[in-house]
């Protein structure tokens, strides 16, 4: 074993390798029975059983020991009884274990112990291959929660940021709005009524301009004017009322001259009276037109952020359109080459073909004219020779001319319609490049577009 070795694991071929690494590969487990070894560069492959010396069997001493492996996968060993020589088999799990021949019924020890040895060893090496691949698995897992989370994590603080800011935003553009003034009114808190400064401002501030009281005393000059000419109506019809018509109407007068002089006669009291129902009705109106100037803003302030709401919807789902239609542009974009090197190949394999019928017939239309000019040749001949025998100057050679010339004319008819074929599939060609040129600029200015 002094040669050069090669290995073969499935498909690829490892080497070479000296006969003492061969060994020691062996013995590492890392080559089988049924691992195909190939002494030299031009040997052929054989299994590593068939090479002596490289699976020894000392325990049992036994010749032609071999490992082998059945179709569901298990190992065998085969060897000869030491008795009858007859071939026998048994699974590799009994190596080392005393079995009797079937045949000779002869006591002996199952070869394969060192097989056995090394199987072992390359299953505890596969065990502990995979209980290291499964923990980096593991690993490996483990590592990918802890990103996601992570990844959660960041994700769940930047919402709250923006969140967070999308509020601070909304504050200002609601502090930003000024409050209504039409309807502004003092507050109660403001007012003293206590003092002689307010009551004696109060009297000499105008009252507000309120379109009720004239239409009030509208009604009631309507009223009186009606009254009165149905009074004098009434006084037409009847004159003995008017004295005591005019009795009552002084009496009437009497009484609202002593009510006037009454009250101009009436203490400073009274006048105090009259001013703190005045500034307790005023303090009554400012609390409510301050309550309906906070019932505004309010409204106001509702209004602004169902606003800013609606035009941060808006806003989403504008971005969600236009991502989508860039992701369908850019779609669009990564499938227009493929479908257009598709046409264009179909294309050129026409024009290639086209190419091809046209060398083809402009090669073969010389041979036929030239057949053609030496078979009028030939029946100028035949005719010269055959007159006066049959009559006329018929010749087989005339209707084979006939047939080439047929054939002759087809081949130019198709020779034409071939050159036709190509220029149209060449102008066919050219479209294709304008057409698809134009659709990529198109997508390009959409893309363009939904950018801006």
């Amino acid at each position: 074993m002094a040669h050069q070795w090669f290995v073969k694991s499935g498909r690829k071929e490892h080497g070479p390798f000296l006969s003492s690494q061969l060994k020691k590969l062996a013995e590492q487990g890392r080559i089988t029975p049924e691992t195909s070894v190939r002494r030299g560069e031009v040997g052929n492959w054989v299994p590593a059983s068939k090479i002596k010396g490289l699976f020894p069997d000392t325990r049992s001493g036994l010749p032609h020991v071999e490992i082998t492996k059945n179709i569901f996968g298990t190992l065998r060993v085969g060897y000869d009884c030491p008795n009858c020589k007859e071939r026998l088999r048994s699974p590799l799990s009994d190596a080392g274990n005393p079995d009797s021949c079937p045949n000779c019924h002869v006591r002996f020890t199952v070869p394969g112990t060192d097989a056995l040895k090394r199987e072992k060893q390359r299953q505890h090496a596969e065990l502990e291959r995979k209980q290291v691949q499964a923990k980096r698995k593991a690993e490996q897992l483990e590592q990918q929660r802890e990103q996601k989370r992570q990844q959660r994590v960041q994700l769940a603080e930047a919402i709250r940021i923006a969140n967070e800011q999308r509020r601070q935003r909304e504050q200002e553009k609601a502090a930003t709005i000024p409050p209504p003034i039409e309807n502004f009114a003092p507050t109660p808190t403001s007012i003293n009524t206590t003092s002689s400064s307010y009551r004696s401002s109060f009297r000499r501030r105008p009252r507000p301009k309120d379109s009720t009281p004239l239409i009030v005393l509208g009604l009631v000059v309507g009223v009186v004017v009606g009254g009165g000419i149905v009074a004098l109506l009434l006084l037409n019809r009847s004159g003995t009322h008017i004295s005591a018509g005019n009795s009552s109407a002084q009496d009437r007068s009497r009484s609202t001259q002593r009510a006037d002089t009454q009250s101009e006669s009436k203490s400073p009291i009274a006048t105090d009276a009259t001013d703190l129902a005045r500034a307790e009705s005023a303090k009554m109106e400012a609390e409510a037109a301050a309550k309906k100037a906070r019932a505004l803003q309010e409204e106001i302030t509702r209004k602004t952020h169902e606003e800013l709401n609606r035009q941060r919807r808006e806003e989403e789902r504008n971005a969600a359109d236009r991502a989508e239609r860039r992701k369908s542009i850019l779609a669009k974009l990564d499938a227009l080459p493929a479908a257009e090197s598709r046409e264009r190949r179909i294309l050129l394999d026409r024009i290639k073909a086209c190419k091809d019928r046209i060398l083809d017939v402009e090669q073969y239309l010389p041979i036929l004219r030239r057949d053609i000019q030496g078979l009028e040749l030939d029946n100028m001949l035949g005719q010269a020779f055959g007159t006066g025998q049959s009559g006329h100057f018929g010749t087989p050679r005339s209707q084979v001319k006939q047939l080439k010339l047929q054939q002759y004319r087809y081949y130019e008819t198709y020779l034409s319609n071939t050159k036709a074929l190509l220029k149209r599939t060449e102008s066919a060609l050219e479209a294709l490049r304008v057409r698809y040129e134009k659709e990529r600029n198109k997508l390009l200015a959409e893309l363009a577009s939904g950018k801006s």
